[in-house]
Order: structure tokens, then sequence, then C-alpha cells
């Protein structure tokens, strides 16, 4: 009897039809390996899959350090402050990637200064958190200082 965990990888990430007698296999031979090598679906995290979405929110207050603008490094984002925030992942040593908040001022200065060592691509729009409570007049301040911003329940 095949392992449940082989099944599953044939099926989901190398594209078998499930009437396949290659589930059955207890040996494949080198044709047959070459042709599920060559079949194999990309595999992404949620995370990756996803395009990255800046956010114009309000700091809410959570547990845990202050964070700074990654941006400029400097200005603390506090509780009740207007950030733009994306979810990326930290590469760390070794290639080791850890999932990550990056918070930045509205401030295009600070927009444009991403951590080299996140996996960020360039800021182009931030999307409004309808939730975060903020005004017409704060948004058109905002997009006049040249940050392009889009309306969308996020």
């Amino acid at each position: 009897m095949r392992q449940l965990n082989i099944v599953f990888a044939l099926l989901r990430y190398f594209d078998v039809d499930e009437n396949s007698m290659l589930l059955h296999q207890l040996a494949y031979t080198n044709s047959e390996f070459n042709k599920l090598k060559n079949s194999l679906v990309e595999i992404r995290t949620n995370n990756e899959s996803l395009e990255q979405s800046w956010i114009l929110s309000r700091k809410e207050k959570l547990p845990g350090k202050i964070p700074n603008c990654s941006g400029c490094k400097t200005k603390s984002i506090l509780p009740g402050d207007l950030h733009i925030y994306v979810k990326g992942k930290i590469v760390l040593k070794n290639n080791i990637q850890k999932d990550a908040t990056f918070r930045f001022c509205p401030d295009s200065k600070c927009l444009k200064n991403i951590p080299t060592w996140g996996n960020l691509k360039p800021f182009t729009c931030a999307f409004v958190d309808l939730k975060g409570k903020i005004s017409e007049n704060v948004i058109s301040k905002i997009s006049s200082e040249g940050i392009k911003i889009q309306i969308k329940f996020v």
C-alpha cells in the first residue's frame, strides 16, 4: 500500500490524474520520473502567491515593542498614528525567511527607502483601510504629497 503523503504529493504537486496507474506503482522508471519532474506544479506559500498590498491605516494598539518606520528608522509609529504597512518576509542568514510586517511613515521619502533585508516589492500604491476611520481630507493631503492612494475594502 502506498504512503498517503506520496499519493497526496503526486495528486497535488505533480498533477497526476487520480485514475492513473502511477499512484499504485512501487517504483518508477527513469522516463516516468522525468515526466513527473517536468509536470511539477509551482509551489508557493500563501504570502508569495498574493500580490503584496500596501495599506494606509491607523496603527492599532498591539502588545510588544513600538515599531519604528522601516524607511527612515527614526520615527516611532504609535497607536492611532497614520502609517502605511505591508506584510512581507525578512531574509535571515542562510536564506531563511521569517514573516514580518513593515510599517512606514506616510511620506514618499520613507516609502522609497525599502529595507534590503526584506522581500518587498517597490511601493506603487496604498489601499485605504476603511476600518481605520481615515477622513477624505487626510487622504487628499497624503495624495497631494505624491503618494498614490486607492480606496478599497481590505
